[in-house]
């Protein structure tokens, strides 16, 4: 009222200074009660609009601002305590791990996550028998943790009631669809954007009939949370039978790569030690490949040998000066004892059955005949000579092929 007291002040300090300027006020001095009507409704008008602005705008920006920042705080309380009790399910895991690995025996309880009164007291008895100072550090862990787990589910519930009406979950519904049919149905947003928000939103992957989906909107912000409800089994449960089945399945993953990299590593040795097996037989195969080109050759060489005849060919007298034939008066030519370097030449009986004598090569005019040393190859029996009519050349046949290989002749061209 102060306020209007005073706009009224100003109000009547403002006519007062305008009186001698503004006709209008020169006129009012002849009707005073025509100024005074006037200042009552210039009030009026100012208070009522006061009013309007002040109850109207005012006080519902802040009872709703007030409304939304409990509701915020609630679920972001909710929220954080979640987080917590997910903290410490996992300091729980922990210590349940090192309990085992230190030789303690399996724990007597359903659920070490959630205990009955009747658990939680044969957990103490357990604790209190415990004469392993570290193991009783761990079990006392694993009942304080739990404790806490307890009172923070306690907080959560009490909270739960100052929250709207939630929704049942039924068989085969997911959170994503509940939160799209509450925006949409319940708060009239349209689809894209309740899918936006939907996706901005935390969601529950494994809702289990019963549970309570919890979903608040307001201000374009929107919020959702599950609690256990009718269910069974609790969310926070569900979550650690998901976390269970991955650390069993990280466990057994973790065993199977160990067991496989053993496997690997004994195959590798495998691997290696056959690769040195194979070098070591394809160093033999291609020795035995050599060897068997060698023997191959050698082979060779031994046939060609036994299938060849070996002959020196020359003049009679250049043959008796090197004493390959000798003889004298009233004796006959023989062949001397040879040695295998004295015999040059050589045809493979294989192939080759013909041994060709031209004078030119022995600076002879004529060829008037071949003497064939030793003597007891007999001639048009194992060998047969013919010389051409201008005696210009000469070719020594062989007829008894397989009496003439690797035999050494002497061939005397007279």
């Amino acid at each position: 009222m102060s306020d209007i007291k005073d706009k009224k002040d100003k109000l009547e300090e403002i006519s007062e200074d305008n009186k001698t300027e503004d006709p209008i006020f020169e006129d009012e001095k002849k009707s005073p009660f025509l100024k005074i009507f006037s200042l009552v409704i210039i009030i009026v008008l100012i208070i009522s609009a006061g009013y309007f602005l002040f109850w109207h705008n005012k006080a519902p920006v802040i009872k709703k601002s007030t409304k939304i920042q409990k509701m915020q705080a609630m679920a972001s309380k909710i929220d954080t305590m979640k987080s917590e009790i997910n903290n410490k399910q996992d300091e729980i895991f922990n210590l349940i791990s090192k309990y085992k690995e230190q030789g303690g025996q399996d724990i007597p309880t359903y659920d070490s996550m959630n205990l009955s009164d009747n658990e939680r007291k044969l957990l103490e008895q357990r604790i209190s028998e415990e004469k392993d100072n570290s193991i009783k550090s761990l079990l006392n862990g694993i009942l304080n943790k739990n404790k806490e787990i307890s009172e923070l589910n306690k907080k959560i519930a009490e909270i739960e009631l100052l929250l709207p009406k939630p929704h049942i979950v039924q068989r085969g519904e997911n959170h994503y669809d509940i939160s799209i049919a509450y925006l949409i149905k319940e708060k009239g947003i349209e689809k894209k954007d309740a899918k936006k928000l939907a996706e901005r939103a935390g969601m529950f992957e494994n809702l289990v009939p019963g549970f309570r989906v919890w979903n608040f909107y307001s201000d374009g912000v929107y919020g959702t949370f599950v609690t256990q409800g009718s269910a069974v089994i609790s969310p926070n449960q569900v979550n650690r039978n998901a976390k269970k089945v991955l650390v069993d399945a990280k466990d057994k993953a973790i065993s199977e790569r160990d067991i496989l990299a053993e496997e690997l590593k004994s195959l590798e040795q495998k691997k290696l030690e056959i690769i040195e097996q194979l070098t070591l037989l394809n160093t033999e195969k291609q020795s035995l490949i050599d060897n068997i080109g060698l023997l191959s050759k050698k082979n060779e060489e031994y046939k060609t040998k036994i299938n060849s005849l070996y002959f020196r060919l020359d003049t009679k007298a250049k043959l008796k000066e090197k004493g390959i034939i000798k003889g004298g008066f009233l004796r006959k030519l023989k062949m001397k004892d040879y040695s295998p370097e004295d015999f040059n030449n050589s045809i493979d009986l294989r192939t080759i059955k013909i041994i060709s004598v031209s004078p030119d090569s022995f600076d002879l005019d004529k060829i008037k005949n071949l003497i064939v040393y030793p003597r007891f190859l007999k001639r048009d029996k194992d060998y047969k000579v013919v010389i051409s009519k201008d005696k210009k050349n000469a070719e020594l046949i062989i007829l008894n092929i397989k009496k003439m290989k690797n035999e050494r002749i002497v061939i005397s061209i007279i």
